[in-house]
Order: structure tokens, then C-alpha cells, then sequence
């Protein structure tokens, strides 16, 4: 699969670019402007999967518009464990512009070990959000990720573990080349990925 997942991508993307340019020629019609939002959203898909497969061009997106649709994407999965995601816009949203793929990646390794954490059993809403962290958002300011968790009504709270979800995290990262400092609060996991802003070296290049 991995011979072949870029051509996929690049047939995709080329797909995309043609059906947002039928889309534009009935632009003024309401079947014209969903199938140019449809086309829209489906670029974002191919872009992103582009990234995540190591597209070695540096792109930046708006940091809210990429939490929610990792949130989007993740649905299906968790859907499986009886679970909900939604993304939760920040302070100041759509938030910074940020580097699509150390963010991207970022964001789903954290959200894959928050949820690993939880139960089979529990059923609730896992949300993300992007919430201050102290410190400038900008190339060499950290981002900072907060994964958080409502049970179920009838559903009783679960205890995080804190250490072993950490340990579990910074494993996580070093296996990706990713500079991320976790911490627990309460029964959250809340990330800072050193380094989001678009052209700041990466973790490997630090």
C-alpha cells in the first residue's frame, strides 16, 4: 500500500480540482455552490492525508478549522467504541495558522492515547480544543491541545492515569520526531506541541 497511497492522493487531489471547476461554472445555482462546498471539503480531506503521508511540502491551516476536521474524520472509529468526538473552537477562533502536518499529527496521537485510556465499557463524548497556553502561538511558541472526556448520562467518570498515559504520549512522540510536553489536569490530557507555526523547524532539525 505504501507504493501506491501518494499516486492515490495525487489522483484524488486531481479529481477534487476538477469537480470544483464544474462547480464554479454553476456557481449561482444552489446544486453548484454545495457541490463546490463538498469539493472544498474533500480537498481538505486529500490535503491532509497527503501531509500525514510525508508530503515534504510545508502547508499551514487555521489551527480550529484542523481540530474539527480530525474530529470529523475520527467520528466513524470511535463511533465503533460507543463513543462521540467534537471539536470545541478556542478563545480567539479559528485560532493561528499552523503547520498542517506536525499539528495534524500531533492532534491524533494525542486524541489516540486520551482514548486508549478510556474504557471499552464507557460510553460519552470525547472533545479536543485548542486553549491558551501561556505562551505566543507564533513559529516558536507551543500550541497547546486539550483532550477531554463526558461520560454518558448514567455513566460514572473514570479515573485518567496520569503516569501511564504521559509515559504513553512522550513514547508515542519520540517514535513520531515529535516535541510534545503532556500533562494531566484533573481528567484531561492537555498537550503543547513546541514549534506548531508555520516554517518552524522541526523536531528532528531542533
Amino acid at each position: 500500500m505504501g507504493a501506491v497511497l501518494p499516486g492515490i492522493v495525487h489522483l484524488l487531489g486531481n479529481l477534487m480540482f476538477t469537480i470544483q471547476g464544474n462547480a464554479h461554472l454553476s456557481a449561482d445555482t444552489p446544486q453548484g455552490q454545495a457541490i463546490g462546498r463538498a469539493a472544498h471539503r474533500g480537498a481538505d480531506v486529500v490535503r491532509l492525508l497527503g501531509s500525514l503521508l510525508g508530503d515534504a511540502a510545508p502547508q499551514s491551516v487555521l489551527a480550529d478549522d484542523l481540530l474539527h476536521l480530525l474530529a470529523e474524520l475520527a467520528r466513524v472509529t470511535l463511533r465503533e467504541r460507543n463513543c462521540q468526538v467534537h471539536a470545541e473552537p478556542g478563545a480567539d477562533a479559528p485560532g493561528p495558522r499552523v503547520d498542517l502536518q506536525r499539528t495534524a499529527q500531533a492532534a491524533l496521537l494525542g486524541l489516540q492515547q486520551f482514548v486508549a485510556g478510556v474504557p471499552d465499557t464507557t460510553a460519552g463524548t470525547v472533545t479536543i480544543q485548542r486553549v491558551p497556553s501561556g505562551g505566543s502561538p507564533g513559529a516558536n511558541g507551543p500550541l497547546r491541545l486539550r483532550f477531554a472526556f463526558a461520560p454518558a448520562e448514567g455513566m460514572l467518570p473514570f479515573p485518567v492515569a496520569g503516569p501511564e498515559l504521559l509515559g504513553n504520549v512522550l513514547a508515542a512522540s519520540r517514535r513520531a520526531g515529535l516535541r510534545l510536553l503532556p500533562m494531566v489536569r484533573g481528567s484531561a490530557l492537555e498537550i503543547d506541541l513546541v514549534g506548531a507555526g508555520p516554517g518552524s523547524p522541526s523536531s528532528c532539525e531542533a
